[in-house]
């Protein structure tokens, strides 16, 4: 089962909590913290060490956040470590802001391309994909020197390739039929 199936239902158990408790950004902002934290090599070899007891794991994580014992957050680590799932914590953290940006109606939309975006060119941009998307846009460049020119938007499961790359490679695909 892929990673992020099996994040699902615990990043929208966090959501629930967080938004119960008003605590949305706290919530998210510790999720993305742990995020990182699990990415590190080291911590991935230690999860899945067979030596190291899901209990201590829990431990660990809940004694390395410094949470109160009260907090809601204590359990959700407990749960993960129980259900050997902290290594899901990227997926869980990912899954957590996209639910968090659907509910302030925000949307990311990566914008890829071959150079930096003039300010200019980058504000009309946002604009239209605001009317488009019928959201507040949040753009977020990366650079990819292979593009040739052009631009690949990507929101959610929306992909715009209008990319240079992309006319070659749809040309190359119309001519070989």
């Amino acid at each position: 089962m892929e990673n992020a199936t099996l994040a699902r239902p615990y990043a929208k158990a966090a959501f629930k909590f967080a938004l119960a408790e008003t605590k949305l950004d706290v919530w998210s902002d510790w999720l993305s913290q742990l995020a990182s934290v699990v990415q590190n090599s080291k911590i991935r070899a230690l999860l899945t060490h067979p030596s190291v007891s899901r209990d201590t794991l829990g431990d660990t994580f809940i004694t390395a956040t410094q949470l109160d014992a009260a907090d809601k957050r204590v359990n959700f680590l407990r749960l993960l470590a129980h259900r050997q799932r902290l290594a899901l914590l990227p997926e869980i953290a990912m899954e957590f802001n996209q639910l968090k940006a659907a509910r302030e109606k925000v949307l990311t939309v990566t914008v890829k391309t071959v150079a930096p975006i003039a300010d200019n060119l980058k504000e009309r941009l946002h604009n239209a994909l605001k009317i488009r998307l019928g959201c507040e846009v949040v753009l977020a460049e990366q650079i990819d020197k292979s593009l040739v020119g052009g631009a690949i938007l990507r929101a959610g499961d929306l992909v715009i390739d209008g990319s240079i790359r992309g006319k070659l490679q749809k040309l190359r695909e119309q001519l070989l039929k």
